[in-house]
C-alpha cells in the first residue's frame, strides 16, 4: 500500500524584522509536523481500507456488501512524535456466524495491544533505562519527547522486553559452544519493598566476531546461570571466561578444561588492592607500579588489535611471546 499525504503550513514573518535560521527552525518545530504527517498517513490508510471493504461512502449497492460500516472509534496512542489523535473506521462482517466488528486498519498497521505507549517510544524508554535509573530515564526522555512514559511504565516495559530477548536468545545460543565469554555481576537499586539492592548477573559471548547475550539473571546464584548455560551447550568445554575476581562466578563457570582470565580493568584494581593490603609500598609507589602496568598492557592490547586487523598473525604471535 502506497500512501501519499499533502500538508500545508503557514509561517508568518513580522513585518521587515529579520529572523534567524534558528527562529524559523523553532517555528517549524512548533508546528508538530512529524505528528501531523503520522496522523495524516494513518488516516489516509484507514480511508483507503474502509473503501476497499465497504465501497465509497453513500454509494448505491453498498447495503448488499458482506462488509458494512459500523461507525468509528477514537484512538490516542502515544508515540515518539507525540500523542496521535486518530478517528478509525470499524467494519461489521455480516457473513460471520457471530457478528464480528473489526478495524480494517489493523490489517496493515499494528497497535501495541491496548497499551497507550506504542513500541517506538517504549523501546526508547527501555534503552535509556539500561544506562540510567527509571526515574532519570523519565527526566532524560522528557527533554526530547513530551509524552514520555512514567518510571513504573518503563520498568514494566524493561521486564517485558527482557523476557522477549531471553526467549529469542534461548534458541539462538542453543549448541552455540562459544569459545570466549565475558561474565560480570553487579548490584542495582531495587524498588521492591524490603530489598535495597538487586544482584544482576550477565554473561556475554563472542560469536562470529560479535558479542551476543548468553544469559542474564536477577537475584539468582551463579551456579544457576552456569547450569542453564551447560544445559543449552552455550559454552564450549574449553571456553575462556573473562571477568572480575568474583569467586562465586569463577567457580561456577570455570569447570573442567575451561580457563579464566581477569579482565583488563580488574587487573589494575586487583593488583592495586593487593599492594595496599600488603602494606609495604607507599601510595605514590603503588600508583607508579599501576601506571607502568597500564602502559605495558594497553600497548600490548593495541598491538594485538592492530595485528589481528591486518591479519598479520605471525607478528601477533611474536608480540604475545614478548618479541
Amino acid at each position: 500500500m502506497d500512501i501519499t499525504v499533502s500538508l500545508q503550513i503557514k509561517i508568518t514573518f513580522d513585518g521587515n524584522k529579520k529572523v534567524s535560521v534558528g527562529n524559523v527552525a523553532t517555528a517549524v518545530k512548533g508546528l508538530g509536523l512529524e505528528q501531523k504527517v503520522t496522523e495524516a498517513a494513518i488516516q489516509k490508510a484507514d480511508e483507503e481500507l474502509i473503501e476497499k471493504y465497504c465501497g465509497r461512502k453513500y454509494a448505491r449497492g453498498n447495503g448488499k456488501n458482506r462488509y458494512q460500516r459500523a461507525g468509528t472509534v477514537k484512538r490516542h496512542p502515544k508515540t515518539s512524535v507525540g500523542e496521535l489523535d486518530l478517528k478509525l473506521h470499524r467494519v461489521k462482517d455480516k457473513e460471520e456466524g457471530e457478528t464480528r466488528i473489526f478495524l480494517p486498519l489493523e490489517d496493515r498497521i499494528e497497535f501495541d495491544g491496548k497499551k497507550v505507549y506504542q513500541e517506538d517510544i517504549s523501546v526508547i524508554s527501555a534503552e535509556l533505562a539500561t544506562k540510567l535509573t527509571c526515574l532519570d530515564a523519565v527526566k532524560e526522555g522528557k527533554q526530547f519527547i513530551k509524552d514520555f512514559p512514567s518510571a513504573c511504565t518503563i520498568n514494566r516495559r524493561v521486564i517485558e522486553y527482557g523476557e522477549k530477548i531471553k526467549a529469542f536468545n534461548g534458541d539462538k545460543i542453543k549448541d552455540a559452544r562459544v569459545e570466549v565469554a565475558f561474565a560480570d555481576g553487579t548490584k542495582t537499586h531495587s524498588q521492591e519493598k524490603g530489598k535495597s539492592k538487586n544482584d544482576v548477573n550477565v554473561v556475554l559471548g563472542v560469536r562470529n566476531g560479535e558479542k551476543v547475550l548468553l544469559d542474564a539473571r536477577v537475584n539468582k546464584p551463579w551456579e544457576k546461570t552456569a547450569s542453564e548455560l551447560d544445559k543449552a551447550a552455550a559454552l564450549d568445554e574449553k571456553a575462556v571466561v573473562i571477568g572480575d575476581a568474583e569467586r562465586e562466578m569463577r567457580n561456577a563457570l570455570v569447570k573442567g578444561e575451561r580457563s579464566f582470565q581477569l579482565d583488563l580493568v580488574h587487573v589494575f584494581h586487583d593488583i592495586g588492592f593487593k599492594l595496599w593490603q600488603d602494606g609495604k609500598m607507599t601510595l605514590d609507589d603503588r600508583k607508579e607500579v599501576i601506571r607502568r602496568l597500564k602502559s605495558a598492557l594497553y600497548s600490548l592490547k593495541n598491538s594485538v588489535e592492530k595485528h589481528e586487523k591486518d591479519g598479520d598473525f605471525d607478528a601477533l604471535k611474536r608480540r604475545l611471546h614478548g618479541g
